[in-house]
C-alpha cells in the first residue's frame, strides 16, 4: 500500500505461516479506513493470532486515512 506521498507499508511471510496467518483483509482496510488507529494497531488487530512468521514494514505510527476530527 503506498499514499500519494510515497509512504508505503507492506507485509511479508518471513517463513511459511499458511494464509490463516495473515491479516484479515476486511477488518485490516476496515481499520484503517476509518482513521482512528495506526498502522500497527489495524495489524495487530487483523491478525487471527500472533506469529514471528509474518513482518509488517512500515511506520508504525502511520495513520493515512487520519481524520482531524478524532
Amino acid at each position: 500500500m503506498q499514499d500519494d506521498a510515497g509512504k508505503g507499508s507492506s507485509c511479508y511471510p518471513v517463513n511459511e505461516p499458511y494464509v490463516q496467518a495473515f491479516p484479515i483483509p476486511e477488518i485490516f482496510f476496515g481499520l484503517l479506513f476509518e482513521g482512528r488507529l495506526t498502522l500497527a494497531e489495524c495489524y495487530a488487530l487483523s491478525k487471527p493470532f500472533l506469529s514471528w512468521q509474518m513482518v509488517l514494514i512500515g511506520d508504525p505510527l502511520y495513520r493515512p486515512f487520519k481524520n482531524d476530527a478524532n
